[in-house]
């Protein structure tokens, strides 16, 4: 049985973070297995069952609508538990109910030597019978004159993935659909029309926990951070928010207190950013010399995460002489990316990091500088409102290595009042 955090917490009232970090603790003790698993974007079905992120691959293939796809990392790759298998092992392969908007009939479930019915009325047209679990299918041809009496077939699953009868032909009216299972552990069947919707949008599926949410848990950095995509792999992401940080006047600080002191200080810096980032759901991607890289699920978290990291230094900052005090330049961006992985850790590739870079090359000291895309965000605003920043300042801007100008605002954080 594969475990959704968010069904649980729908059934307990607790939060999803606190359920993910005690399944997270769980597979770490040995408990629980963690599971990867591909959706097509067509139909739901599960095209891949991984046990490692390391065994992903980009493209993936749905054997049920005969269609090849990009696995986007952000909505298509699904993170499940189950019971480590020493534990219980019900020998089923991974599968999932057909989603709504496939407008499945029958919905028969069978166990081995046992046979299941269902009725259904059935118009004109091309339908697709299938097993979820085992993967066979079939063409039903619904045709002629339509037949007010009910009319039956008897299908049978047999072992592999194969019904003995992979084409029928049936009057439009009622029938009944009889199906014996002398193959697998469990079997079903469900009908649906042969022409397939376009791509299902994640809105219309069950919430469930995906591979870019669980790579954001500070327990999974903790306990999986090494369990990566394979050095040669990618993945799709259709939106992630990205967040540059670098010290502002950092050469002139080295100058001014040498190197020992500033390296220091660079650590400091560092520490009081990881506690900011992790605290709002973030992940640290990487330091290049003083700056920092990071990722979050939303531009909001992004926001609140720079927010307690200007508190956090501007309470560090008080004690100290102007010249040790820390003072950032940030920048955040949201759009595509591909996951790659670089030194044996998660990295990002593409447009979307280098957008970001450079809108935080804008910012000056103490000053965050966002895209248009994250300003015009209305949860980024809304939050905004709440905390002390400043009114923003558009300008536009020509980013090294990125074509046209671009709009983007900046504002900086004001003292308390």
């Amino acid at each position: 049985m594969r475990i959704n955090p968010y069904l649980i917490a729908t059934a307990t009232r607790k939060a999803v973070p606190d359920i993910v970090a005690e399944l997270l603790k769980g597979v770490h003790l040995g408990l629980f297995d963690l599971n990867w698993e591909i959706h097509c974007s067509h139909c739901n079905m599960i095209t891949e069952h991984l046990n490692r992120l390391s065994e992903a691959k980009e493209q993936s293939f749905c054997p049920m609508c005969h269609f090849a796809f990009t696995a986007d990392f952000s909505d298509r790759v699904e993170v499940t538990f189950s019971l480590n298998r020493a534990i219980e092992d019900l020998g089923l392969p991974s599968f999932c109910v057909p989603p709504p908007s496939l407008r499945s009939k029958f919905n028969i479930t069978c166990f081995l030597g046992q046979t299941s019915s269902g009725i259904e009325t059935l118009e004109s047209g091309i339908y697709r019978y299938f097993c979820p679990v085992t993967l066979t299918k079939g063409m039903l041809t619904v045709a002629g004159e339509p037949q007010p009496e009910i009319q039956e077939i008897a299908l049978t699953q047999l072992s592999g993935s194969a019904f003995d009868l992979p084409d029928l032909t049936v009057r439009p009216g009622p029938l009944r659909i009889v199906l014996t299972n002398q193959g697998h552990k469990i079997s079903g069947l469900c009908l649906h029309a042969e022409a397939l919707p376009g791509e299902i949008p994640p809105s219309e599926l069950p919430r469930r926990l995906t591979g870019l949410e669980v790579i954001h848990y500070p327990h999974y950095q903790q306990y999986f951070s090494k369990n990566v995509l394979s050095a040669r792999e990618r993945m799709r992401i259709s939106s992630v928010t990205v967040l540059f940080t670098d010290l502002a006047g950092s050469t002139r600080m080295y100058e001014q207190i040498g190197d020992a002191d500033a390296y220091n200080l660079v650590r400091d810096h560092f520490e009081i950013l990881i506690k900011s980032i992790e605290k709002f759901g973030g992940v640290l991607i990487k330091t290049i010399g003083d700056a920092v890289m990071a990722s979050f699920l939303s531009n909001r978290a992004a926001l609140l995460a720079m927010d307690d990291a200007a508190q956090r230094l501007r309470s560090y900052n008080q004690p100290l002489p102007e010249e040790r005090r820390i003072h950032l330049r940030a920048g955040i961006h949201r759009g595509k990316a591909i996951l790659v992985t670089l030194n044996e850790q998660i990295d990002y590739f593409g447009r979307t990091i280098n957008k970001a870079a450079r809108i935080q090359s804008v910012a000056r000291s103490d000053e965050l500088s966002v895209s248009e895309e994250v300003h015009a965000d209305a949860e980024f605003q809304d939050s905004l409102k709440r905390l002390s920043w400043s009114p923003f300042r558009e300008s536009m801007e020509d980013l090294k290595g990125i074509a046209g100008g671009q709009r983007v605002y900046t504002t900086n954080h004001l003292p308390p009042s």
